[in-house]
């Protein structure tokens, strides 16, 4: 025989490691198995395709200039229609929302730059009035006695 089994106790040994390898291959089946259900679950392929955007910057530019454009239609939306009842106003926002979000996420690079520039701007108006300074109150002189704010009291006589 090839694999040294002579008698009974050596078939009943040979079984035993058997049933051993056989108990550790199945538990490594079992945990792949898992693995392999857990990734393809929708919220592990939701939360690793977020992950990926969050990663890549181009991503994150694309999913920002959306997210502006489609806030930019509700708002637009809402400010019109507001709280009307009629029907026609409702469609007639929904376009308008739809446009404005269309015409948003077209020119978003171009808004990017545009808005920055902007920033810039304001940056720098706050630079200058900070070098000119605060203007200082003009404040009348003390009445007589009275103290002024750099005075030191002094003991009062008795």
């Amino acid at each position: 025989m090839k694999d040294g089994i002579r008698n009974i106790k050596d078939l009943e040994m040979r079984i035993a490691e058997l049933e051993v390898a056989r108990r550790t291959q199945l538990e490594a089946m079992r945990k792949e198995v898992d693995e392999w259900v857990h990734e393809l679950s929708p919220s592990y392929l939701l939360k690793s395709a977020l992950g990926q955007i969050g990663q890549s910057s181009e991503w994150m530019e694309l999913a920002m200039a959306n997210m502006a454009s489609v806030a930019a239609g509700m708002i637009t939306r809402k400010w019109l229609v507001r709280k009307s009842g009629r029907v026609g106003a409702k469609v007639a926002g929904l376009f308008i929302q739809l446009a404005i979000t269309w015409a948003v996420a077209a020119n978003a690079p171009g808004l990017k730059e545009k808005l920055q520039e902007l920033m810039e701007k304001v940056k720098a108006a706050g630079a200058k009035k900070k070098k000119r300074g605060k203007k200082k109150k003009k404040t009348l002189p003390p009445a007589d006695g009275e103290m002024q704010k750099g005075d030191k009291k002094e003991a009062l006589p008795e």
